[in-house]
């Protein structure tokens, strides 16, 4: 066993000899190699292109992908619209008015029919993305129920 350590030793500082590096003398007559770390990068928060952007990340987190591909929708090579998003600029004052009169608002497009959301609520892009969180929540973490975009993701083979 020690004849396996002296030429472990051995071979340790031949290493560092032969290729320059700098050796620590750690007690006796043993030496191992002094291995300097450079210090990383300091890692810079992400930076997001609005503070809806952000607060969609710090809302759905894991799932901030799975919002942003419903709210975006997705496009082919050619950039054909193989399903359109919900709200692809994130913008909280989007209306689109239905067949039956109802109205989808806001950055998710909460339906003022179906959903308690007053005007002032469903504009208000925190209490939207906090709303339809919810919801995401409550359809067992998928869009495919309540969002076409959702549906159309889905049918298209989207984990949605």
């Amino acid at each position: 066993m020690k004849l396996n350590v002296l030429i472990l030793t051995i071979l340790g500082c031949l290493t560092a000899w032969t290729y320059g590096l700098a050796s620590e003398n750690i007690g006796g007559n043993i030496s191992i190699p002094k291995i300097e770390v450079q210090a990383k990068e300091e890692i810079k928060p992400l930076e997001w292109p609005t503070e809806r952007h952000a607060y969609l990340y710090e809302v759905f987190q894991e799932n901030y992908d799975k919002a942003l591909l419903v709210l975006s929708g997705v496009q082919d090579a050619d950039g054909k619209y193989i399903c359109g998003g919900e709200n692809k600029g994130l913008r909280p004052d989007a209306v689109n008015v239905n067949r039956d009169g109802s109205r989808d608002r806001g950055i998710f497009q909460i339906n003022d029919k179906y959903h308690p959301l007053t005007d002032e609520q469903a504009f208000d892009y925190k209490q939207n993305i906090d709303y339809a969180y919810r919801m995401f929540k409550n359809d067992n973490y998928t869009f495919a129920n309540r969002w076409v975009a959702g549906k159309c993701l889905l049918r298209n083979g989207y984990d949605i």
